[in-house]
């Protein structure tokens, strides 16, 4: 009987080999494609896996306790790789979360959030124009675009410091609104 702990770092190679597979496989456009690339990836992993385990079960003692501690290794790294890129994760969202932070000071500081108040707000007006003008129904959105008066409504109730792309947006919208 094969015990768990030999297999388990074969598994963890498998695994590691098992990922790139599923990341080349051209992306699904319904639900029947995606489970059809599904079951491939996973009949592909398991006639690998039974292929590696049939030639671990075939090699000589020493050679399967190098392909164990291998494995092993190969798990170690692949441990470190995961932790070192988590821990790169976690200062960027410090970071982030520093400079916006230094963002809104910096706003507030030039008197700012009072220009994006009122410009949340003169979003707000407008959008309730825009609902009930002709305009809107002559010159509907593109397709997947939310409609004028339904984006200022959210630029207005968005708490996030506008850009200036969403900005120039609003003023193009406050003069066709009027």
């Amino acid at each position: 009987m094969i015990k768990i702990r030999t297999l388990l770092p074969v598994l963890a190679a498998l695994g590691a080999v098992g990922a790139p597979a599923l990341a080349q496989q051209p992306r699904a456009t319904d639900l029947r494609t995606l489970l059809q690339q599904t079951e491939q990836v996973r009949a592909e992993a398991a006639a690998k896996f039974d292929t590696r385990r049939k030639e671990f079960e075939a090699a000589p003692d020493g050679q399967k306790a190098a392909l164990t501690a291998k494995a092993e290794q190969q798990r170690k790294e692949l441990d470190t790789s995961s932790q070192k890129l988590a821990d790169t994760y976690a200062a960027n969202e410090v970071r982030i979360n520093n400079l916006n932070s230094q963002l809104r000071d910096k706003a507030t500081k030039l008197g700012l959030s009072e220009v994006f108040g009122l410009a949340r707000q003169a979003a707000n007006d407008d959008s309730t124009i825009l609902q009930q003008s002709l305009i809107s129904t002559q010159f509907p959105p593109a397709a997947g675009q939310p409609t004028r008066d339904e984006w200022l409504r959210q630029f207005s109730s968005a708490r996030v410091t506008p850009t200036a792309a969403e900005l120039e947006r609003v003023w193009i919208e406050m003069l066709s609104a009027r």
